[in-house]
């Protein structure tokens, strides 16, 4: 629910921009088929949702799903200010990861910031090698993205987040005495 609302708040805040974006031009703010007032209302509903299931958790998760609302509430505005958005969108992402960790715990161990490091090294490799394809359009209106800000080493930055990713998962298996099936 909250990757939804998510969506709707990077839809509200890129509406001027998507347009100009061939991919994203067809989205409906973008195309104008639905108003910023629908739009609203939407993530009103969303974001009711979401507070609803966090009354279910327990003290310490519940508390961290307000960390979580408010990195998905400034991603989208990121793209302007910051050289790799894509690395708060994988942050807001994997704070899930702690979020759930504590669901189930009761509390936060070490394990969870493995997991949530890795989550958000995962997502900002996926999504900046997803920006490859806006690459050119978000050049000419000038929005920032990772696979603008690494060029010609985006690649080999990628291969990084992803083998960062999979050592820290490692770590959280040796730190949790977890067994074949894990590391397989």
């Amino acid at each position: 629910i909250m990757r939804s609302a998510g969506c709707v708040i990077n839809d509200m805040a890129d509406r001027n921009f998507d347009p100009l974006v061939e991919r994203t031009k067809g989205r409906p703010l973008a195309s104008r088929r639905m108003s910023l007032r629908a739009a609203l209302l939407v993530l009103a509903a969303l974001l009711s949702l979401a507070l609803g299931l966090a009354f279910m958790l327990n003290r310490a998760a519940f508390l961290l799903c307000f960390v979580g609302a408010f990195l998905a509430a400034v991603y989208p505005f990121t793209k302007r200010y910051i050289q790799i958005p894509q690395a708060v969108m994988g942050i807001a992402f994997g704070w899930g990861s702690v979020i759930a960790w504590a669901a189930v715990k009761g509390h936060v161990e070490i394990q969870a910031f493995l997991i949530f490091i890795a989550t958000a090294l995962w997502a900002t490799a996926y999504d900046t090698l997803y920006a490859l394809q806006d690459i050119e359009d978000d050049r000419k209106i000038g929005v920032k993205s990772s696979a603008i800000f690494f060029g010609r080493y985006v690649l080999p930055v990628v291969s990084l987040l992803y083998i960062g990713m999979m050592i820290l998962l490692l770590g959280v298996g040796m730190l949790s005495n977890l067994g074949a099936a894990y590391y397989g």
